[in-house]
Formats: C-alpha cells, structure tokens, sequence
C-alpha cells in the first residue's frame, strides 16, 4: 500500500493534481450544474484509471518476482491495492460533490437532490467497473484492464435486449415505490458482496499467474 501511494504521489502529486482541481473549479463555476454533474463523474472515472496505472508498473518494475520471494500473504497485497484503488475513487468522488456543493450554492439551478445523485451515480458506476477490472488486472496484467472495461458495455447490452421481455411499466411501478433508503442498502450490500467476491477472484487469478510465472522481469 505504501509503495502504491508513493508512486502515485511521485506521478501525480501535488502540480498534476493541482491543476485539474483548478481546472475543475473554473469550469464549474463558469458553466454552472452541467459542469460540476459532468465532473462528478469524470473525477472518479479519472481515478481509477491512474491507479489501474499501477498494474503497469508491477509489470515494469519487476514487483511480481520481489512477491515470489516474500513471506507476505498475496490477500494482503491484493487487498492493500483494493484499499488503494477504491480510496483514490471514493476521494475523486467526494471531490466532485464539493463542486457540486459550490455550484449549488452559487447558481441553485436544480434541487439538491441531482446534485448528489450524480455523485452517487459516479462513484457506483466506477466501483463496479473497479470490481469488473481489477480481477482482470489481476489475470494478465495491465492488458486485462481493456477485458474488463468490456464487460460493462456486454452487461449493458444484454440488459437493454432483455427490457423487451419485461413489463417496464411494473418494474417502474415498483422502482418507485423504493424509499430512498432501500436504494442505500440494496447498493451498499451489492458494492460489499462484489467487493469480497472481486478480491477473493483477484488473489486466486494472482496466484495461478505467479505459480505459472506469466508477467514481464
């Protein structure tokens, strides 16, 4: 975990950093809710992508023979970079509701409501792609990435053929009869769930990939 946060550090910190916050600030302020809702979702999008960054320079650097040589448990490496990958987003994603916070207070454009569900929509939507990728990662590298960024859109295709078989009209009855606490838990169980299973899939793949020894020296 140290070594991933002083590699970030290094790449990112703090004139990178600094200047998409800048840049981010402005744009909000000059195009108002469209801005901020946009960013909300870029910034935790933007962080995962740099830290997926990361299975790179395992590759690079040899990291993957240092492990082979190291009384450390590999589900204590797998977990320290979920820990990694999911803070970096979660801080992207606090970071865009301030923005959001500051274009509300400025322009009031729409309830504040819309502005926290872009927020929320950001961050669900780039854990569960860390969810999808990382196990990936995890197989084949930082070439696995591309594989797990398909899977969303295959996900997404499947579910827009399989609403021709459903009663929308049902389904949306129901969806709406939610409290807003149901949507809470039911996404706080299945980020939990996908998170064990994500992890317990990512130290298994890792493991078959040190023993048949397929990464770069």
């Amino acid at each position: 975990m140290i070594r991933d946060f002083m590699i970030l550090k290094a790449r990112y910190l703090p004139l990178k950093t600094l200047a998409f916050a800048g840049f981010s600030f402005v744009f909000s302020v000059l195009v108002g809710f469209a801005g901020s809702s946009l960013l909300s979702v870029i910034a935790p999008l933007s962080a995962l992508s740099v830290t997926l960054g990361l299975f790179a320079t395992d590759d690079t650097d040899a990291w993957h023979v240092f492990l082979c040589t190291c009384p450390i448990s590999l589900k204590i490496v797998v977990l320290s970079r979920y820990i990694v990958v999911f803070g970096t987003i979660v801080a992207a994603s606090a970071f865009g509701f301030i923005l959001n916070l500051i274009t509300f207070a400025a322009f009031r454009e729409q309830e504040i409501i819309w502005y926290f569900a872009f927020t929320l929509a950001g961050l669900v939507g780039t854990c569960a792609s860390a969810l999808i990728s990382m196990p990936f990662c995890y197989w084949s590298g930082a070439s696995g990435s591309n594989i797990g960024q398909i899977v969303p859109f295959l996900f997404l295709g499947g579910l827009a053929a399989g609403v021709r078989a459903i009663d929308i009209r049902r389904v949306a009855s129901f969806l709406f009869a939610l409290s807003p606490l149901h949507y809470f838990i039911a996404i706080a169980v299945i980020l939990v769930l996908g998170f064990i299973a994500s992890a317990a899939a990512s130290a298994f793949l890792y493991r078959q990939r040190l023993n048949e020894g397929r990464f770069s020296r």
